[in-house]
């Protein structure tokens, strides 16, 4: 967790500056990415920006507090500008590439021991504690599952798709 920082726009750049950091400007045309996240939990929703910058591995990862005040008409400014320097391509919308690289494999690795489970029990080969891994790896599997299907990242075809990233004005 970072520093409090504030975050605004000036002319074609996103100028974030902190008590301890200090202030860094990152022009819309050194931004390779910029991907919008939102969460919504029974709690409360949360709304990241992660922006990946050329010749930087560093990724700036911005995420307001509650209420997330000006967060959304910022990155929306910011994400038109994006666009206008580097096309469309460049703003996307969904979770970490990671988390989909985690989910995956696990979901397939499980659904597949849950196929072999059931098939060598459907033969007559299995044993009683094969139906409880495989209840076991369905549990898992249904717990993934939802995840899976979540973990979505897409270039936006539009600036208005990337609305429902943001919280409303």
């Amino acid at each position: 967790m970072g520093e409090p920082v504030r975050v605004g726009l000036d002319r074609d750049a996103l100028v974030v500056e902190g008590a301890v950091a200090g202030r860094l400007s990152v022009p819309a045309a050194q931004v390779k990415r910029l991907r919008l996240y939102v969460h919504a939990s029974k709690v409360r929703t949360f709304y990241s920006a992660r922006i990946r910058r050329f010749g930087s591995r560093d990724e700036i990862v911005l995420a307001p507090g509650a209420p997330p005040g000006a967060y959304g008409p910022v990155m929306r400014g910011y994400a038109q500008q994006v666009a206008e320097a580097g096309g469309l391509r460049r703003v996307e919308a969904g979770r970490n590439r990671v988390m989909a690289w985690v989910f995956y494999p696990a979901c397939v690795l499980l659904l597949g021991w849950l196929t072999f489970t059931l098939a060598r029990h459907a033969i007559g080969t299995g044993a009683v504690g094969d139906w409880l891994a495989a209840g076991l790896f369905a549990g898992l599997l249904a717990l993934f599952l939802p995840a899976l299907f979540g973990i979505r990242i897409k270039a936006v075809g539009s600036l208005k798709a990337i609305d429902a990233q943001l919280p409303p004005d």
